[in-house]
């Protein structure tokens, strides 16, 4: 059992003792949950970003989202971040049991770096875009290893980055395998709490969009050759497209000379 735990955190809340159970590897993950939890219900698990604080040796902070789901649960989570971030590096996450007692078996915290990080000039990237893709993605990977078949998933500030981080991150190519060897389907959803501006829910819906085209890309391309003839190939794409819509972007596209 050692082996599984990176730590317990106690904390006294009333007279009563609290056990906070952290784990930042997915080896086993899914045994231990069985062994903390088997006989409770498991309706599904939280993602939430924090930011790495602005000093030296400062406390991790929470995302809007975050501090409105710290509320709910009476500020424990806020509470156990000092031992549940520590030494937590920039696109990695933890999970967290025991924080909720209802909603939530299971919340993984993903550091996504600095705050208020935007486009890198030297490295010609949007630095922050990437930090949160990268820490969704080893959070909603390291839920799915628990267990969770529904997560709820924080914007980080971006919810398009976080929703093609999700799908992408759970996307596996299991059409050849055996229905026990094949990984479980999880259930993304973008978490709402209404702090959050701008258009989050559009945001999201584009970011699925991209993150299924790419991965129905991904599905043709690891097809094995006799699986993935060129009828078949047209075929699927025949059964995947709006045959109007398509006809009206191409059009489109060469009216504007793309």
């Amino acid at each position: 059992m050692s082996t599984l735990l990176k730590a317990i955190v106690r904390e006294k809340i009333g007279t009563k003792n609290k056990i906070f159970v952290l784990c930042s590897s997915s080896n086993n993950l899914k045994q231990f949950v069985q062994l903390f939890s088997a006989s409770a219900h498991r309706p599904k698990g939280l993602m939430l970003g924090v930011y790495e604080p602005a000093e030296e040796g400062g406390q991790f902070l929470l995302t809007p989202t975050g501090q409105k789901v710290n509320e709910r649960f009476s500020g424990k989570l806020q509470s156990v971040l000092k031992n549940a971030t520590r030494k937590l590096k920039c696109g990695s996450s933890r999970v967290l049991f025991g924080i909720d007692d209802g909603q939530y078996t299971s919340i993984a915290v993903a550091n996504l770096g600095k705050q208020d990080v935007d486009f890198d000039e030297e490295e010609q990237i949007y630095q922050g875009k990437e930090n949160i893709r990268a820490a969704v993605a080893s959070a909603v990977l390291l839920l799915r290893d628990a267990g969770e078949t529904a997560v709820d998933v924080d914007t980080c500030g971006d919810a398009q980055a976080a929703a093609e981080a999700s799908l992408l991150a759970l996307h596996s190519f299991d059409e050849l395998r055996q229905e026990k060897d094949r990984k479980p389907a999880v259930d993304v959803n973008l978490l709402m709490t209404g702090k959050e501006k701008g258009s989050p829910e559009n945001n999201w819906t584009r970011g699925e969009i991209l993150a299924k085209a790419q991965n129905f890309a991904r599905y043709l391309m690891e097809s094995p050759a006799n699986k993935m003839t060129p009828t078949i190939f047209s075929e699927a794409i025949e059964a995947t497209k709006d045959r109007k819509k398509w006809r009206t972007m191409i059009a489109n596209a060469v009216k504007q000379g793309t």
